[in-house]
């Protein structure tokens, strides 16, 4: 009794070796391209919660604007707005001086408030730009975000009554 070799069904050493190394390629692309993959995901992740921040700070910021009865612009990074929130029409409570300015150096803007500590409010700021304006007895801010995730600049504009200063 004698087995034929010839006609029996199967892989061979050599087709096994073939599809052993096409494997191996595969598995070795993928790998290589997983840290790019992961640097992508994560460059969205930081661009939806500089969104996601950049509108809480919107919200915050026109607040302080719209509550204000005063306000110096210092200087190109600072802005200082004065409320009367007790009404004692004075300003030396810890609470009614608040400022803003941005942090060139570790790219956000800061917030503080009274005789505190900045904190930061908006982080990955590339370039800033904050100019008043008195137009037709409204006091006019605009502002004006560029991230460091974008070419294109946030611009935003803040009026209201110029009585209130």
């Amino acid at each position: 009794m004698s087995i034929d070799f010839k006609n029996l069904k199967g892989f061979s050493l050599i087709e096994l070796l073939v599809t052993l190394i096409i494997v191996t390629i595969l598995i070795g692309i993928i790998s290589t391209q997983f840290p790019v993959f992961n640097k992508l995901i994560n460059r969205y992740s930081d661009q939806s919660l500089f969104k996601e921040n950049y509108l809480v700070f919107l919200s915050i910021f026109s607040k302080d604007f719209y509550e204000s009865e005063l306000y110096e612009h210092l200087n190109k990074d600072v802005i200082l707005f004065k409320l009367d929130l007790n009404f004692d029409s004075d300003y030396k409570d810890a609470t009614e001086n608040i400022s803003y300015r941005w942090n060139t150096g570790k790219s956000r803007i800061e917030r503080k408030s009274g005789k505190g500590n900045f904190q930061v409010i908006l982080d990955g700021v590339d370039q800033l730009k904050w100019e008043f304006d008195v137009i037709n007895e409204m006091i006019c801010l605009n502002v004006q975000i560029k991230s460091v995730f974008s070419i294109k600049y946030n611009i935003v504009e803040f009026c209201r009554p110029s009585y209130l200063n």
